[in-house]
């Protein structure tokens, strides 16, 4: 399969793709990305489930976020 390489800074704006979306909508896609980046660099053993959740709760407490 050969596929052609687009540098995309070549682009002008109107050859890009430029799509309107709900902050909710980009929430979830963001959601969706970081999911599935996740699961690649856990299954390739970069690190292990237990390493993301830990630092998961260490950025939780250095933010104090909390649900609400």
């Amino acid at each position: 399969m050969d596929e052609e390489m687009v540098n995309v800074e070549e682009l002008s704006i109107e050859e890009l793709s430029i799509e309107e979306v709900s902050v909710e909508e980009a929430l979830q896609m963001e959601s969706i990305f970081s999911q599935a980046l996740m699961d690649v660099m856990v299954a390739k053993g970069l690190f292990t489930e237990q390493e993301v959740l830990d630092r998961v709760e260490e950025i939780k407490k250095e933010t104090g976020f909390a649900l609400s």
